[in-house]
C-alpha cells in the first residue's frame, strides 16, 4: 500500500493534481465553482448546464465581463442562447 501511496505522489509531483476529488458546487457572488478537496484548485460550474465549464468557456466569459470583448446586444443574446454556460448562476 506504501509503494502505490509513494507512487501516486509521484505522479502527482509531476503531472500536478487531477482534481479527481471535488466538493459540491458553491455560489458566492454569483459566480458558480467547486474545489478540488486535494489541492484547492477552483473548478468554475455551469448551474445552468449542471457541469464544470472548460478552459475555454471560462476565458471568453471573463473577456466578456472585462469588456475585452465587445458584442453587439444580438450577438451576445445569440451567442448565450448557443453557448448557456455564464459565470454568474
Amino acid at each position: 500500500m506504501k509503494v502505490l501511496q509513494g507512487a501516486m505522489r509521484a505522479v502527482s509531483s509531476v503531472f500536478g493534481c487531477q482534481h479527481g476529488r471535488l466538493s459540491r458546487p458553491f455560489t458566492i457572488q454569483q459566480q458558480s465553482y467547486m474545489v478540488c478537496l486535494d489541492c484547492g484548485h477552483k473548478q468554475f460550474y455551469s448551474m445552468q448546464e449542471m457541469r464544470r465549464l472548460s478552459r475555454k468557456e471560462i476565458k471568453r466569459l471573463l473577456a466578456i465581463e472585462a469588456g475585452a470583448l465587445h458584442l453587439s446586444a444580438a450577438a451576445a443574446e445569440a451567442s448565450l442562447r448557443s453557448d448557456g454556460p455564464s459565470l454568474a448562476a
